[in-house]
């Protein structure tokens, strides 16, 4: 009875250790794909802390959500891009969550990143006051140097501009051996640019 006993415990003890076997190929595959997501994540946003739009695009699925050179942006907008190059530096992210499916993945990750609120309210003044005086803003170059205006205006005012934080969904598709980002969120696109889109929409609202 004993020796029966014994060998019930030891069949079971040796389905048991198969099955963590077979198991294990599944789980290591998937902790595998999480790894490979979020790598990709890690390097689209040390490429965005350095404004590198070319590293940037390589991890962007849709060509349409893809940016323009970081090389035009500066001839073009030199004062704009000294200062999203600046305050993209300061950005700070932390992956929360990453759930893969198939070719496809779901990241939740928290980014700290620049308040342009400050300068985008200041913007808007000295855009209205130049109307009323009757400065040429049809010029060129007339928003690049507003835009640097601003900054100085707002910080010569409160010193320094402040950081915050948002929690963004990012959805992943593997392409060619690599993960990119399916759809470009809008918050990932603003963040990008240092928030001076929702910033200008934000003053905006305020203003009316």
């Amino acid at each position: 009875m004993k020796q029966k006993k014994i060998n019930v415990v030891i069949a079971i003890f040796f389905i048991l250790s198969m099955s963590m076997v077979f198991s294990f190929p599944l789980v290591s595959n998937a902790a595998s794909k999480e790894t490979a997501v979020n790598k990709s994540i890690k390097a689209y946003f040390s490429a965005m802390k350095e404004l590198n739009t070319k590293k940037m695009n390589e991890y962007i699925y849709r060509k349409k959500d893809r940016f323009s050179s970081s090389t035009q942006m500066k001839k073009e907008s030199p004062n704009m891009y000294k200062y999203i190059k600046k305050y993209n530096k300061k950005i700070s992210f932390k992956v929360q969550s990453t759930k893969v499916k198939g070719n496809t993945a779901k990241v939740k990750v928290k980014v700290k990143y620049v308040n342009s609120e400050p300068v985008a309210g200041m913007y808007l003044w000295i855009v209205v006051a130049d109307v009323l005086n009757g400065v040429d803003t049809d010029a060129e170059d007339y928003i690049d140097k507003a835009w640097k205006r601003a900054e100085k205006a707002a910080l010569d005012e409160i010193g320094k501009l402040e950081m915050k934080s948002k929690t963004i969904t990012i959805n992943m598709i593997k392409d060619k051996n690599k993960w990119k980002i399916k759809k470009m969120p809008a918050s990932l696109v603003n963040i990008a640019m240092a928030d001076i889109g929702d910033s200008l929409e934000a003053v905006t609202k305020e203003m009316e």
